[in-house]
């Protein structure tokens, strides 16, 4: 089933939250919680996770569209497992642990040939690819040591800021960026949903 097949929706009918996501990206963020947190946080999350998730997380083929609404309630968990002072740092460790475990021959041979620049300039590709709609990363300058891109349209897509912003950190590690800095803006812990965000990449 396409993407487009999966946003169609029948008359009346409106999910809880809207688009779709990879399911690599539920059945790794599940790894993540279990490696991230210590045994009695992990299971206490476990413990709340709601049917769907659970049915969702033991039967998947890592390249299918699931709902996002199972991405969310994973990063809702993790943003609400700790104090609210280690949230964003839990988040972004989340973006981080899944794009090392996405590693494969081809990302690998993908990273051999990438400069940072071109990794960055790739990111709205990157997003489509795994996040589908609604939600779009847009480049808005991009040149050697620096970048500012930013996500649109991801108002109903909570925590994913930080989460973004992991991975892209990670990306640019692993295209063997030096010194890399990627700071954002928008999102905080009052603002756990906005509609836009900007990024600002470093790097030498």
């Amino acid at each position: 089933m396409s993407a487009s097949e999966l946003h169609e929706r029948s008359p009346g009918s409106e999910p809880r939250v809207r688009g779709t996501v990879r399911a690599y990206w539920i059945a790794q963020g599940g790894e993540f919680l279990r490696h991230h947190f210590e045994t009695e946080t992990r299971s206490r999350i476990e413990q709340a996770f709601s049917a769907d998730l659970s049915t969702a997380l033991s039967g998947l083929s890592m390249s299918d569209w699931v709902s996002r609404s199972h991405l969310v309630e994973l990063l809702e968990a993790t943003a609400k497992a700790r104090r609210s002072s280690d949230a964003f740092a839990d988040l972004v460790a989340f973006g981080e642990f899944i794009e090392q475990r996405a590693t494969n021959r081809f990302t690998d041979l993908l990273t051999k040939i990438l400069t940072p620049e071109l990794m960055l300039r790739k990111l709205p590709l990157f997003w489509r690819r795994d996040h589908g709609l609604p939600g779009a990363c847009v480049i808005d300058a991009c040149a050697p040591g620096s970048a500012r891109f930013h996500l649109e349209d991801v108002g109903d897509f909570p925590h994913i800021a930080p989460v973004w912003l992991g991975w892209v950190r990670a990306s640019l590690a692993s295209v063997h960026a030096r010194s890399a800095e990627v700071k954002q803006s928008g999102y905080g812990a009052a603002t756990p949903s906005p509609a836009r965000v900007e990024f600002e990449v470093s790097w030498r």
